[in-house]
């Protein structure tokens, strides 16, 4: 394996380390690690061709790799892109996908919905090419486990969605995740032939759904804490609206990344400083605490 290769593995570990230790952030960290990694791909391809067939070719998935010791190809190849409209694209529905679910569920199920999603859709991709050992790359299988996961979760929610060239505002998700299917499968298997690989859709948006139903005990819980000692903080118009909604959410997790945004907005009522939460307690370094 290329040295660089190694290097971009590692830049794709970080940005996907990130929001599953701080539990922050996951959409624009998986859009950063995306961006970088083409930013890399396009400079070797203009300025270093030797490398960037090297390069790509450790990263980029072949449905051989399924079996073999290449199988980390199924996740590095769904952080990998070579073409602008493909990335412009794909982090367009990252961006109306992840949002969603990360302010739902939290950023670590964004992380580890993506990257669950990029292994499903690469078995199906690679099952359903057999014999054939065209690879692929892309974000778009790990994009489609997040409308995956919303559809386990929260079905009855509305996403943005394009239908065609017609872009909806409120859409269903189940609704959304129909047409998708629907369309994504008419492709693969009606009238293939387009250099897409829809197969790898599909993999990713079960694979997704797979995911979200598993841990829909543990994400959809009910509210406990009473968050409404936060009055004493809200005192500008920002942090009247984000209290407001976490006032009124009855999921817990949902009402806690709420919070999270909260205490970041805020200031110590004492001392004007940065607060941090502490289990249940909000606390400033000048001694200030206020329990929930």
């Amino acid at each position: 394996m290329e040295t660089l290769s190694i290097i971009l593995i590692l830049i794709m570990l970080f940005f996907s380390a990130y929001p599953l230790i701080t539990n922050k952030r996951a959409t624009i960290s998986l859009v950063l690690a995306n961006i970088v990694l083409f930013s890399v791909v396009i400079v070797l391809y203009f300025h270093w061709k030797t490398s960037f067939y090297p390069v790509v070719s450790d990263l980029v998935f072949f449905p051989t790799d399924l079996t073999g010791s290449r199988f980390y190809t199924s996740i590095t190849a769904a952080f990998l892109h070579t073409a602008p409209m493909h990335i412009l694209m794909n982090l367009i529905f990252l961006f109306l996908l992840g949002f969603p679910l990360e302010i739902k569920a939290g950023s670590r199920k964004v992380v580890i919905v993506y990257l669950i999603s990029a292994v499903g859709a690469s078995i199906l991709y690679a099952v359903l090419s057999y014999p054939k050992n065209i690879p692929a790359l892309g974000a778009s299988g790990a994009i489609s486990g997040l409308m995956g996961a919303l559809v386990a979760l929260y079905p009855r929610d509305e996403i943005p969605m394009f239908l065609g060239p017609i872009f909806l505002t409120r859409t269903p998700v189940y609704l959304a995740a129909l047409i998708f299917l629907v369309t994504e499968s008419a492709y693969a298997f009606v009238s293939p032939g387009d250099n897409i690989a829809h197969t790898a859709h599909i993999g990713g948006l079960i694979a997704g759904m797979a995911v979200g139903a598993a841990t829909s005990r543990i994400v959809i819980k009910k509210r406990k804490t009473d968050y409404s000692s936060l009055k004493a903080l809200a005192k500008t118009p920002e942090l009247r609206e984000i209290l407001e909604k976490i006032l009124e959410e009855e999921n817990e997790d949902v009402a806690q990344a709420w919070l999270e945004e909260f205490v970041d907005a805020a200031r110590c009522p004492k001392c004007s400083g940065k607060l941090k939460i502490e289990g249940n307690k909000i606390s400033c370094g000048c001694g200030y605490k206020l329990k929930l």
